[in-house]
């Protein structure tokens, strides 16, 4: 009897609390509810920013105006000007072949200074002749009638060019008091394209300070002091970029033969325009 007395009671209970609602008794038919997810401070932070670029896509901020110091040098960069002077110096990288008795030759890194002036035109644009001076120096080791030594040798001579500078359009510089460093003016004003190409004659002065004992080596190896000697010739074919109107960087490849030694190079160099 008290069985049944305390199963009844149970059985009161459950019933009471499935009419109450009460969560802590489920039908046992009832699916369980799953955990809502929880959101991360990272999210919210990726899911702003990924707002925010949309936003300014969709809304681009007109560029801020440029300050006193980018008007001036705008309005430098497109100024027309003459070129009628140009001055390099660069790091040149040769390679040298000779004939006999010479052999084993070795160069190093040296550098050639030139400069030209424009001798036609009254202005830039177009082909024009250029007419200047180059210093080349050239250094290493070698043997002539297997005897080693150190060789110097500075060539020096006139230079003549044939050259073209692709100025600025003129209607990128009608309106100087407005110019902005963007868009069509900076890639058409900022930078200007040349092309040059320069050759001469180059006497050879001997710079070696070695002094092997034979008489019969050849002076390159043995002479102390500007002994001028034989000529070469020579030619470079130059590309500039010249940036804000006077700073150029010049790549180049060139060759020269003489009657000795004869050299082959590639150059980086840096010059200015006026």
């Amino acid at each position: 009897m008290g069985k049944l007395f305390l199963m009844a009671w149970c059985l009161g209970w459950e019933l009471l609390g499935l009419a109450k609602g009460d969560p802590s008794i489920l039908p046992l038919d009832m699916p369980v509810m799953a955990p809502l997810p929880v959101v991360q401070p990272q999210d919210l932070q990726q899911d702003l920013e990924r707002l925010q670029k949309k936003h300014q896509k969709e809304n681009p901020l007109p560029p801020p105006p440029p300050s006193r110091q980018e008007e001036a040098l705008a309005a430098e960069t497109v100024k027309q000007r003459s070129y009628r002077a140009v001055l390099q110096a660069g790091l040149v990288i040769p390679t040298v072949w000779t004939k006999l008795p010479r052999n084993r030759y070795t160069t190093e890194l040296t550098s050639h200074i030139w400069g030209a002036m424009r001798v036609n035109g009254a202005d830039a644009q177009g082909w024009h002749l250029w007419v200047g001076a180059r210093m080349a120096p050239f250094s290493g080791t070698g043997m002539v009638e297997n005897t080693p030594g150190r060789y110097g040798v500075l060539y020096w001579g006139p230079v003549f060019a044939l050259g073209k500078i692709n100025l600025v359009e003129e209607a990128v510089t009608q309106d100087r008091s407005r110019i902005r460093l963007e868009g069509i003016v900076q890639r058409e004003a900022v930078s200007r394209s040349a092309w040059m190409w320069l050759g001469g004659l180059a006497v050879q002065s001997s710079i070696g300070d070695i002094e092997p004992a034979s008489e019969t080596i050849e002076k390159e190896l043995q002479t102390k002091g500007g002994n001028l000697e034989a000529t070469a010739i020579w030619l470079e074919c130059m590309y500039a970029r010249i940036y804000y109107g006077t700073v150029g960087v010049h790549p180049s490849v060139g060759v020269q033969y003489g009657k000795g030694l004869s050299f082959a190079w590639v150059s980086l160099a840096f010059g200015g325009w006026y």
